[in-house]
């Protein structure tokens, strides 16, 4: 069996992980929790994006299928994002009622999830950043976490995964 066949069988457990649902907006920090899925490539395999793309198809029709037989009558927001620092592309599902995605930086909707995904398998940091080339901050008072909060812009993919299987996912813009 090849590294990549083994690669992929593993992720089979992501695929059927259980899904957290609920209709209480205060919840948040427990979908995120629950949810939040973080995917690494080992080193030296080569990916191409619409393996991944693949893989995240299966994932999103498990979690409408598990959002299909809840009793709760909600949709859910899907969406995906490349974290540079981590090495890693990481997907989550809240309720759709969130009026906001839940990060700390700001955020650019792209189109489609290839870019990111793209983003991901083009990065020089798929293993993460190294040490030698981290900048100590706190050496730097001029600088403002604020400032730096500011200068980032995360390029995130989202749509809409429906209670009800009469609509198809679409994209949020």
């Amino acid at each position: 069996m090849s590294d990549k066949q083994q690669f992929f069988d593993s992720l089979n457990l992501l695929e059927q992980l259980p899904l957290f649902l609920t209709e209480n907006i205060n919840r948040l920090s427990e979908e995120i929790q629950a949810n939040c899925t973080q995917l690494s490539i080992p080193a030296g395999l080569q990916i191409d994006t619409l393996e991944i793309i693949e893989f995240l198809n299966k994932v999103k029709l498990n979690r409408q299928a598990q959002l299909q037989n809840s009793s709760l009558k909600i949709n859910l927001i899907y969406y995906l994002w490349h974290d540079e620092q981590a090495g890693q592309l990481r997907f989550n599902f809240i309720n759709a009622a969130h009026q906001t995605l839940p990060f700390g930086c700001a955020v650019s909707l792209i189109k489609s999830e290839e870019e990111v995904v793209a983003d991901f398998l083009s990065s020089n940091y798929l293993q993460g950043i190294p040490w030698e080339e981290l900048t100590d901050i706190s050496a730097m008072p001029e600088v403002a976490e604020v400032a730096i909060e500011a200068a980032f812009t995360l390029k995130v993919y989202q749509e809409i995964i429906f209670h009800s299987s009469a609509h198809h996912p679409q994209s949020l813009r």
